[in-house]
């Protein structure tokens, strides 16, 4: 098993269309080559909601469980992200079998203590590298595809009208060209926004607009 973990001080700007168009984000800050991938992370959650209610709440500390397969790569991994403190950390290992249940590896079996894990929420999105100052990374997440994975009936939904600007640092010492235009446009970070939760709620509310 090749166990991965990462760090770091994570800063996450949902947008609405206006706001993206308001910053110019695509054409100030693409990369001439500008690298391009589609994510699509599956969630998973114990009978309670545990993970997800966790993350609505901002509990310190909180899991979310995933597995996530990139577009550009053929190995897929089993993901778990951790919110402590401030310090996003995020442990990964391959998926060994397209068959391999999320309750039969040993990384969401240490971390969930034991809970049995289902299928909640299916997200995919387009991410965009951005061409910034160095010393920090960031990312567009955009071209959003998602459904509810609990329900017999699988309804995939649309949004291209949301975006998720994200920076990823070492630390928080220093404002780039992008960060200084966001305060410049009255935009601030949400460090309580997940993905996870943000969807889950849309599909929440897509049930009760069609009746289901």
């Amino acid at each position: 098993m090749i166990l991965e973990t990462t760090q770091r001080l994570e800063t996450k700007y949902p947008l609405s269309e206006l706001d993206f168009h308001s910053l110019q984000v695509g054409q100030m800050f693409y990369k001439s080559d500008c690298k391009q991938c589609r994510i699509t992370n599956t969630y998973f959650d114990d009978s309670q909601m545990t993970s997800y209610l966790s993350n609505l709440d901002s509990r310190n500390p909180r899991s979310k469980f995933r597995r996530r397969q990139y577009s550009t790569k053929t190995q897929v991994y089993w993901e778990v992200k951790e919110k402590i403190n401030k310090i996003s950390k995020k442990t990964r290992i391959p998926v060994q079998d397209e068959l391999e249940s999320p309750n039969s590896n040993s990384l969401f079996a240490y971390h969930n203590k034991g809970a049995h894990l289902s299928a909640v929420i299916q997200i995919e999105y387009t991410r965009s590298y951005l061409d910034i100052d160095a010393g920090s990374r960031w990312t567009l997440d955009s071209h959003f595809k998602y459904s509810n994975l609990t329900k017999p009936q699988k309804t995939v939904y649309f949004d291209d009208s949301f975006y998720v600007l994200e920076r990823k640092t070492l630390n928080y010492n220093f404002k780039d060209a992008l960060e200084l235009r966001l305060d410049r446009f009255s935009i601030r970070d949400n460090k309580s926004f997940s993905k996870y939760v943000h969807f889950i709620n849309k599909c929440n509310l897509e049930k009760v607009k069609y009746g289901f």
